[in-house]
């Protein structure tokens, strides 16, 4: 949708690949197997934001957090290794309160 036509305005390319059995839409440089992102924002990923891939968050304001909540942002890369349970351990541990989710 508005990605996709960012990206192809920018001179990218987006096409559907599978890569270990998950089917996705990547951004790639037209004619090429790179970069193959398939996302459309990323940090620090030059040749991906050349081609309409955005470094800037999307941010949404309107999310209540109960109060002593603790907020975990993180990638993709944490949440394939960690089950929620797991992360929300390790937070509990640096936030002094592991005796609590015990």
């Amino acid at each position: 949708a508005i990605a996709e036509q960012r990206i192809n305005a920018r001179g990218g390319e987006v096409r559907e690949m599978t890569v270990s059995a998950v089917t996705a839409r990547r951004v790639f440089i037209p004619g090429h197997g790179l970069p193959g992102l398939s996302m459309s924002r990323a940090l620090g990923d030059l040749r991906a934001h050349d081609l309409g891939v955005l470094s800037d968050p999307s941010i949404h304001a309107s999310v209540q957090f109960v109060p002593d909540s603790t907020l975990i942002v993180a990638s993709d890369g944490l949440w394939d290794e960690l089950s929620s349970k797991e992360v929300a351990a390790v937070a509990g541990c640096i936030n002094g309160d592991s005796a609590r989710l015990a």
